[in-house]
């Protein structure tokens, strides 16, 4: 009892602003060889054939949020205001939604091959099915505005960040069980969140950090305190590692549990602007903005790589 009261202690003295940060460890100039391998690159995609009409082309131009789970990928193309389901195995895609004009979507990955859809300016969160119909939605007079959701697979309910700060946990039958203060308290500013194996990652703007929360959306650290001032995009590998943007594109970093990093240049991974990132796993998908091309790697695990 001592022990867990202690801990709650110290976590609220985080998010006071009582307590430091650990230091992040400097971020490494050279990015370990070995760490991603190319496995394809995914464009011209075709729709798929109907009886008496042949394939046509499906185009993607701005993949401002994508989420991958296996070989099915759901892109959120902002330049052309739709939602499009890829199968990698088969180079077809086909446009499941459309958006209103330059709507602020964002996609999340669920279970059997649904999505989360993020629509910031409908005040909701949206569980699609793979054909992109409505399976539930999630909605309360508590969610203004969300900019981010997870899916916790530990209690099958779903984590919604508020644009204050506040965290929302529904059922999923679309149920609000809480919402939680303490990082609005604080000041927080999210741009993200994702999940990871044993936790969550939320952006804050605020600190220009990524805060690692536990199961219940308590804070557990702050990882590197103002490194991140323009992060773009932010991802979890299926080894705990984070992987970033910043906003230009212009450079994808990789951050270890103990706060070390490496960082790589767009160009040198062949794409000359990032528009966003998803990882499944030990694969990583990087679409480039303006050219509706995705890169896929394959992410070694650490220690596999110099």
């Amino acid at each position: 009892m001592a022990r867990a009261a202690g801990r709650s202690l110290r976590i609220l003295a985080l998010v006071a602003g009582l307590l430091p940060a650990a230091s992040p460890a400097a971020a490494a100039e050279d990015w370990p060889d070995g760490l991603l391998s190319p496995e394809r690159t995914i464009q011209s995609l075709l729709s798929p054939p109907a009886p008496g009409a042949p394939p046509r082309l499906v185009q993607l131009f701005q993949a401002t949020s994508m989420a991958a789970s296996g070989d099915q990928l759901v892109i959120y193309d902002r330049g052309q205001q739709q939602l499009v389901r890829v199968d990698i195995a088969s180079n077809q895609a086909r446009v499941i939604a459309t958006a209103g004009p330059l709507a602020p979507w964002r996609v999340r990955p669920m279970p059997s091959q649904d999505v989360l859809l993020v629509a910031r300016d409908a005040s909701q969160v949206r569980q699609l099915t793979p054909s992109g119909s409505v399976r539930q939605s999630f909605a309360s007079v508590e969610l203004t505005q969300p900019v981010d959701a997870a899916f916790d697979p530990r209690h099958n309910s779903v984590l919604v960040i508020d644009f204050d700060g506040r965290l929302h946990e529904f059922s999923m039958l679309g149920v609000l069980h809480r919402t939680s203060t303490l990082l609005s308290e604080r000041g927080t500013t999210p741009s993200a969140l994702v999940r990871g194996p044993d936790s969550y990652f939320l952006a804050d703007t605020a600190c220009a950090c990524i805060i690692e929360l536990d199961d219940a959306g308590l804070p557990l650290r702050l990882i590197g305190q103002g490194e991140f001032p323009q992060l773009g995009d932010l991802a979890v590998d299926g080894f705990g590692r984070l992987w970033t943007t910043d906003f230009a594109g212009q450079t994808l970093r990789m951050t270890h549990a103990d706060e070390t990093s490496s960082s790589v240049a767009a160009n040198r991974l062949g794409i000359a602007n990032i528009a966003s990132i998803a990882i499944d796993q030990n694969r990583l998908f990087v679409a480039e903005r303006g050219t509706g091309r995705i890169l896929v790697f394959v992410i070694s695990p650490p220690g596999n790589h110099q």
